[in-house]
């Protein structure tokens, strides 16, 4: 009974094998949908819907050569350099001489499908609220603990402008207090869509000692040797530091001076700094100062 059955199944092992050998050699004759990429578009415009986008192509040859043109992701491209925004028409009847080259297939468009309407809708920008994503609030306190903080604050979204009108917040991925035994404290930030970027992608938890914040020190003084006159004498400054020592920081703490040309009476000279080591300076107005010699 059993090697009945078993000669059974590979009769019809064989007989399947000798039907697939014979039309996969056989001359076949199908429809494909072939995927329709639209290029040269605006970097400022998005196709909605663009991944369903498909071009239905009489495909005819030998069935073993569709088959593997088939598995091969084929595509057609399409110039839209012309595309705006808002609803377009597509004339289909211009990929007559963009579809594919293959000596062993032949291809036809189907003379009922030759326009097609894509929607496009612009590339916008927002910025919108981070929220802290916790595992749990004794997650949250443990890390509360060690002195990280959660500061309020937004990030940008890229992406149309239909879908980020419905955005107004976006998510971390899940923190658990474990962090605190990786090496790098990084969270990424949980993707929106496919369609909508989030700029940055990942943050980096801070702890308050770590904390860098900035503070601008007005009318700073400039040392000039007196035989020289410049204009202007005081110059404004931001610093950067963290908050315990910028707290602490005054206009004496920063030493601005200029070095003029000894060859010129009037000429400009670019202002220096003597600073602490725990601060740095990151901007400061103005760059330079007119130094004029003493009569």
């Amino acid at each position: 009974m059993k090697k009945n059955l078993a000669y059974k199944i590979l009769a019809l092992v064989v007989t399947i094998i000798i039907w697939l050998q014979i039309n996969l050699l056989r001359e076949q004759n199908t429809v494909l949908n072939i995927p329709l990429r639209v290029v040269g578009i605006s970097e400022n415009l998005y196709i909605v819907g663009a991944n369903e986008l498909v071009v239905p192509v009489n495909v005819s040859g030998r069935g073993i050569h569709i088959l593997l043109y088939y598995f091969s992701d084929p595509f057609i491209n399409y110039n839209g350099d012309y595309i705006t925004l808002g609803n377009n028409n597509l004339d289909l009847t211009i990929l007559e001489r963009s579809l594919p080259a293959n000596p062993n297939l032949r291809f036809a468009l189907l003379k009922t499908d030759l326009f097609m309407t894509i929607t496009t809708d612009r590339i916008t920008q927002k910025r919108v609220l981070l929220i802290y994503d916790f595992n749990s609030d004794k997650d949250r306190e443990t890390l509360l603990a060690n002195d990280f903080i959660f500061e309020e604050i937004y990030v940008t979204i890229s992406g149309p402008g239909t879908e980020l009108q419905n955005i107004d917040q976006v998510y971390t991925e899940t923190i658990k207090a474990d962090i605190l035994k990786q090496k790098s404290q990084s969270i990424r930030l949980k993707s929106v869509n496919e369609h909508v970027v989030t700029i940055p992608s990942m943050i980096d938890l801070v702890k308050a000692t770590d904390m860098i914040t900035s503070k601008t020190l007005p009318f700073i003084p400039i040392i000039h040797d007196d035989k020289f006159t410049i204009f202007p004498q005081r110059v404004t400054v931001k610093i950067e530091g963290k908050p315990d020592s910028l707290n602490l920081v005054t206009v004496n703490d920063i030493s601005a001076f200029v070095i003029p040309d000894m060859s010129s009476e009037n000429s400009n000279a670019e202002i220096r700094f003597r600073t602490p080591d725990y601060i740095k300076i990151i901007d400061y107005t103005p760059k330079s100062v007119n130094v004029r010699a003493n009569p």
